[in-house]
């Protein structure tokens, strides 16, 4: 259960840490749609709300963090690439329906590049 909870200036979750100041940072773009989450990060909280001063480091008791990184459909509310570390996920869309048509996954390094927003006619 987490602990401590703090949003960005539009309202979405920016940032959460668990008792054990494990923490996760989110980035949302101004849809509300989350486009980058960074896991493993440590945090310090240094006083209790109002008045919270919250340090996050980059590194975790193992030193590794884990991100994950979306692109999203300009015309429906669906991810269209999905990056992890382990894989990159391609996701096409039936325009007129907005159901999948293709998911393709990759090795990191191997994806088409640089990435093609989809369009619908």
């Amino acid at each position: 259960m987490p602990l401590f909870y703090t949003y960005d200036s539009n309202g979405y979750l920016d940032v959460v840490v668990d008792w054990e100041g494990n923490a996760i940072d989110y980035d949302h773009d101004s849809a509300g749609r989350e486009e980058r989450r960074e896991e493993g990060l440590s945090a310090t909280i240094n006083s209790l709300p109002p008045h919270t001063n919250l340090s996050i480091s980059t590194s975790s008791v193992t030193g590794v963090t884990r991100v994950i990184e979306t692109k999203w459909h300009p015309d429906f509310r669906l991810p269209t690439r999905t990056t992890e570390p382990d894989f990159v996920e391609d996701i096409t869309y039936d325009c007129d329906t907005g159901r999948v048509t293709q998911r393709i996954k990759y090795a990191p390094g191997t994806e088409p590049n640089p990435y093609v927003e989809p369009t619908c006619p």
